[in-house]
């Protein structure tokens, strides 16, 4: 199995050189405050992975450190290691390529795949949760799943929009190849018509126009052929109009035969209807006059009612103010006898109140005394604890002072250092350059050995190659060697190496040997020399470190800026002032009477407010009481000073019973009469409605005649309406028609001796477009050309739809391929689901949908969470805490379901950063389980100890292995320390 080992990071941002991060196999946990550089590691290893960083684009050199020129780092896998370097130069990243780690994926998709599966960022803004649907989908597409289908489901996309332009353009030659025999035909077929129509002699234009004068007034025009047709459709259509005119006024006559019939009947009516309408009005008169009379003995039966009953009200109203006098009387005797024993019950209630209320006062004071005492012992607990607090002050102080003498101390052997140092870094540095001018005046001299040399053998080499073959006298001494010896001197000239540029050259080598080494022992010294400086620095931080805390502990308020003696002073004499102040809260508590529980302070409490509830309630009752004795002595004042003296109730009843009958009696007249006006009414009512309707009927067929007359008036016709009229009417109508329709027959005739004479003018100019197009061929080969060129323009759109019904069943078949690989994809929803259920409290987000479907040939995703009784974006609804759970959950349901890389990790850059411990243990729950029960090496990064020790404990009380790192800022830069 793939594990990571170990990270080497150097100049990376913030990093220092040389910095390893060891590994573990399970878990590292590395914690780093804002700004260490978490983001950076994690950008330094998609580099590593990627050669490339998907935030930085093409400004990979903000990953060195500033001041360095260039940043290196390595992934260490144990068989293999991936490293990157970044430079500030052109060319920035040199990268050392793919691995077994990248599968078989595209280069090109990893970064995508590595966000997928493998690594949680900050760019929050570019999760996959959060991104539009497109760029969502088209990452899910980059998985190895499907990938080929998906690729040639692109190829056929291509294919289609090709094989569809080839389509076009054939069914538009087989198109253009129909529409030529379409018209060949036409053509024929028109030709042959027009013979037709000149197989008879033909008129010519002065006699078509001759006989057109017969029925037109104006003259007919005969210089072609289309003014005669014109001239011949005006009349025509002139004729047409007026002969349907004269039949549609002979119809409309006709219909009038019912009119003069109907006409004789209305008026019998109208007289007959006349007759009546006056009867029935003098009955309706007689019946008014009646009614008039009954209303007015009702009128007068009504008053005398109301007058009886008004005298009985008023005996009535008497008698019952006598009877409510005695009712208030004796209701007042029983209100006076129930306020004498409420005010006796009032008096009880008073004094158990006033009893109850003083055993409370006694037990409230003991416990106020005893509050008194526990508050002072208090104040005493408190001094004393500062007493304690400034007692450990002082003996820090103290011991700041020791430290800082010791501080001076150290700072003046310190300052002997840096200067002793000082003056070997300056003898060290002039020995450098002694050897650094020694090495320059070696290599001069070399130089220009090496050129005298060079020329010589230069020259050498020039004789040697100007000598002929055959010559063997040396050029320089003259002596002859032959050509084969000679040639065998110069060689070995040409090879001899001159002593002194050896001895030259191995003298530069010394001198460049020691320059490097006087730069090393310079280097050193400056080393050991700004390490004596920084070490002072150090020592005087801490002595003023020290200086400080001394200043602080001398502003405290018990202390005020006293020197270290008098602060002890002060000390003393506060600790006996509190044994003091003890003493005398011991005696005090001797004095104290024994404390009240608080059992018996609330039954105190509870007796003192029942007793004044009690009491409360007795006043309560007696006002009311009193309130209502006074409101009945008012009534029953108000009832005896009436201004007339009130009769004996006996009297009242005897006059009450008289009245009565009387007021019955009345009463009996008053219903008789009613009686009667209503039988009057009604006969009025009667009456009224036989003139009304015979009146309607009268109007109805007075209207009727009117209307007959009308309707005989619009068909010009005098008088009113009658049959001997009509009869005359019609016969003229008759003679009219037959004439017209003898003219339409005539004009008819002239339109058929017109479309004959424009038959040879169209035989003519079919026959001339038939020769234009069959040319030299003849009409037969003309046709049966046009149907060879037809017949293959179908053949060849024949061939193209079977291509394209091919590459359709093709697509048909890839498409429900690429529908069961989105099928597969959206296996990760239940685990998804269920991950989401045990990270984020709120229910709807365990219903959270992955939804991933194909638009417009493009792929595309959503992830969506019910919000009512619709869907909604996720990234819409969520907390910064859910949206980051949402994508965690998301990159661990992606990571255990779609493995593309064989090595198992997840990389989480600060996971937790937006929730609280509990929530935060809910994640640690689930990467825990990844850990241990599906095997993924696991790198996080937290700015919270809390959170970081509580998940390691987590981890290594189930046994899991963990790395506890922390990013820590040094002098050279962040460095890695073990927690």
């Amino acid at each position: 199995m793939t594990v990571l080992k170990k990270i080497t990071l150097s100049n990376i941002r913030r990093f220092a050189a040389n910095v390893t991060v060891p590994v573990s196999s399970q878990a590292t946990i590395l914690l780093a405050p804002n700004g260490t550089g978490k983001t950076a590691l994690f950008e330094a290893i998609e580099l590593a992975l990627t050669g490339a960083v998907a935030r930085l684009g093409e400004d990979t050199f903000a990953l060195v450190r500033e001041g360095e020129r260039r940043a290196e780092f390595s992934l260490d896998f144990g068989e293999f290691v991936h490293q990157a370097a970044v430079t500030t130069d052109t060319t920035s990243v040199f990268w050392s390529g793919l691995s077994q780690v990248h599968g078989t994926s595209n280069p090109a998709d990893i970064g995508y795949l590595l966000r997928l599966t493998h690594l949680l960022d900050q760019r929050d803004k570019h999760w996959f949760t959060q991104e539009d649907s497109l760029s969502a989908g088209d990452q899910l597409a980059r998985l190895p799943l499907g990938q080929d289908a998906q690729r040639a489901s692109g190829l056929i996309t291509g294919l289609k929009l090709a094989v569809t332009k080839a389509r076009a353009e054939r069914e538009r030659s087989a198109n253009e190849t129909r529409s030529a025999v379409q018209l060949w035909h036409h053509l024929l077929q028109q030709r042959d018509a027009a013979r037709e129509w000149i197989s008879h002699d033909l008129p010519t234009l002065d006699q078509l126009a001759q006989t057109l004068q017969r029925y037109s007034g104006d003259a007919i025009s005969t210089e072609n052929l289309d003014a005669v047709e014109a001239a011949q459709a005006v009349l025509a259509s002139d004729a047409q109009m007026k002969l349907r005119e004269l039949r549609e006024k002979f119809v409309a006559l006709q219909q009038m035969g019912a009119i003069c019939h109907e006409f004789t009947l209305v008026l019998g009516d109208v007289s007959r209807l006349a007759v009546l309408k006056a009867q029935h009005q003098q009955a309706h008169r007689d019946a008014q006059l009646t009614r008039d009379a009954t209303v007015v003995e009702v009128t007068r039966a009504a008053a005398e009612h109301i007058e009886a009953e008004l005298s009985l009200k008023l005996v009535k109203d008497e008698l019952s103010r006598v009877e409510e006098k005695g009712h208030l009387q004796r209701s007042l005797q029983i209100e006076n006898e129930a306020l004498t024993s409420e005010r006796q019950a009032l008096a009880q209630s008073i004094e158990a109140r006033t009893s109850a209320s003083e055993a409370l006062k006694e037990a409230l004071d003991v416990e106020d005394r005893h509050a008194q005492w526990t508050r002072a012992r208090a104040d005493w607990q408190d001094k004393v604890g500062e007493l304690e607090e400034a007692t450990h002050a002082w003996l820090v102080w103290s011991a700041d002072i020791d430290g800082i003498r010791a501080c001076d101390e150290r700072i003046l052997d310190t300052k002997q250092l840096i200067a002793d140092r000082q003056r070997a870094l300056g003898e060290k540095v002039v020995a450098h350059e002694q050897a650094v001018r020694r090495a320059a005046e070696a290599k001069e001299r070399l130089q220009t050995l090496q050129k005298s040399s060079d020329s010589i053998r230069a020259a050498v080499a020039t004789i040697a190659s100007d000598l002929p073959d055959e010559h063997g006298d040396c050029p320089v001494c003259g002596i002859s060697h032959g050509a084969l010896e000679l040639r065998r001197r110069m060689t070995d000239q040409l090879k001899v190496i001159d002593p002194a540029l050896q001895s030259l050259a191995e003298y530069e080598r010394e001198c460049r040997e020691a320059v490097v080494q006087s730069e090393r022992v310079k280097d050193e010294a400056t080393q050991t020399h700004h390490e004596s400086v920084l070490l002072l620095d150090v020592i005087s931080n801490e002595r003023d470190a020290l200086h400080v805390r001394v200043g602080a502990l001398r502003r405290l308020p018990i202390f005020n800026e006293a020197d270290l003696e008098t602060a002890n002073i002060r000390l003393t004499a506060l600790r006996k002032e509190l044994d003091d102040t003890k003493s005398v809260l011991d005696e005090r508590a001797q004095l104290l009477a024994p404390r009240p529980t608080s059992e018996v302070l609330l039954q105190k409490r509870q007796l003192a407010h029942n007793a004044a509830e009690s009491e409360a309630e007795s006043t309560q009752a007696v006002r009311r009481r009193e309130s209502a004795v006074s409101m009945l002595q008012q009534q029953l004042d108000a009832s005896s000073q009436a201004i007339t003296p009130l009769r004996s109730r006996e009297t009242l009843i005897e006059e009450m019973a008289k009245l009565a009958v009387a007021v019955e009696r009345i009463h009996q007249e008053r219903r008789k009469a009613q009686a009667m006006a209503d039988i009057e009414e009604e006969n009025q009512r009667q009456s009224q409605a036989l003139f009304e309707s015979a009146h309607a009927e009268w109007q109805f067929a007075v209207n009727r005649m009117l209307g007959c007359r009308e309707r005989w008036s619009l068909q010009q016709l005098s008088g009113d309406p009658d049959q001997s009229v009509l009869a005359g009417a019609l016969n003229d109508l008759e003679s009219a028609i037959s004439r017209s329709e003898e003219v339409s027959v005539g004009l008819d005739h002239i339109r058929q001796d017109i479309a004959r004479l424009r038959g040879a003018v169209d035989y003519r100019s079919a026959q001339q477009a038939i020769d234009t197009q069959r040319g030299q061929r003849s009409e037969l080969e003309h046709s049966a050309y046009l149907v060879e060129q037809f017949d293959a323009a179908t053949e060849e759109l024949k061939r193209v739809d079977e291509s394209r019904s091919t590459l359709d069943t093709f697509s048909a078949a890839l498409t429900n391929e690429v529908e069961q690989v989105h099928t597969r994809l959206l296996d990760i929803e239940p685990l998804w689901q269920s991950l989401l259920g045990r990270i984020v409290r709120e229910p709807r987000f365990s219903q959270t949908a992955l939804q991933y479907l194909r638009r417009r040939n493009k792929p595309h995703a959503h992830v969506q969470v019910p919000l009512g009784e619709r869907d909604a974006p996720a990234y819409k609804v969520a907390s910064e805490a859910q949206k980051a759970d949402l994508q965690l959950s998301f990159l661990l349901s992606m990571a255990q379901v779609h493995r593309w890389s064989p090595w198992k990790a997840l990389l989480l850059d600060d996971p937790t950063q937006h929730h609280d411990l509990v929530h935060a243990s809910a994640v640690f729950d689930v990467l825990r389980d990844y850990i241990v029960d599906h095997g993924f090496q696991t790198i996080v990064t937290t700015h919270d100890p809390i959170q970081a020790r509580f998940f390691a404990r987590k981890l290594e009380n189930d046994g899991v292995h963990v790395n506890f790192l922390t990013l820590l800022p040094k002098q050279g830069g962040v460095g890695v320390q073990s927690f």
